[in-house]
């Protein structure tokens, strides 16, 4: 690394590089954001006169962990990355907001009632915007007898307000019919 700047509020920032790139070297710069997320990395051409590309996380797959800071997702969330194995939680320390082309994936074993094991988006604060939900069963049966659902996403404060919803009209465990509820509205079914 040859040098680091902090931005002011307006995004301006000056650095100094070591040793001086003022030549002509072609460089690779990013930004990164106060929660250590990464931009996407700029090529340029020394000296710099231009702003990095500000960090966008645009997709998490498989990642099992935490994410501090709001976060607009506008890509796809994948924690059934195929492997079949379920029981991932990502814990979002923040607010969650759903944009254009907005996808959470995940896996579950639909077949336990309430026990069933799925993957899991845990959110601190509110959800809000369009986020189409897509499960896929790994091998559960289906079963009735649940009394509070199978949980998969839950937002801190309990305000998600539509912002979640399944990619496809219904989900099917051997002829049973599984709906994308609220808690609220899940003590109705």
């Amino acid at each position: 690394m040859l040098g680091t700047a902090v931005a002011d509020g307006s995004g301006n920032f000056s650095a100094t590089l070591t040793p001086p790139q003022t030549g002509g070297e072609s460089l690779i710069v990013f930004a990164t954001d106060k929660a250590g997320n990464a931009g996407i990395t700029t090529s340029v051409i020394a000296p710099i006169t231009t702003i990095p590309n500000a960090p966008v996380i645009a997709n998490i797959d498989d990642n099992v962990g935490t994410v501090t800071g709001n976060l607009t997702n506008a890509g796809t969330l994948d924690l059934d990355n195929g492997d079949n194995a379920v029981g991932k939680t990502l814990k979002i320390i923040g607010d969650w907001a759903g944009s254009t082309g907005s996808l959470i994936k995940l896996a579950a074993v639909l077949g336990n009632g309430d026990g069933s094991v799925a993957d899991k988006v845990e959110i601190t604060g509110a959800a809000t915007g369009s986020t189409k939900v897509q499960v896929r069963n790994i091998n559960g049966g289906g079963a009735t007898g649940t009394t509070s659902g199978i949980s998969l996403i839950s937002a801190g404060d309990g305000r998600v307000n539509g912002a979640l919803a399944l990619s496809t009209d219904t989900l099917t465990a051997n002829g049973l019919v599984y709906s994308l509820l609220n808690k609220t509205d899940s003590a109705n079914h």
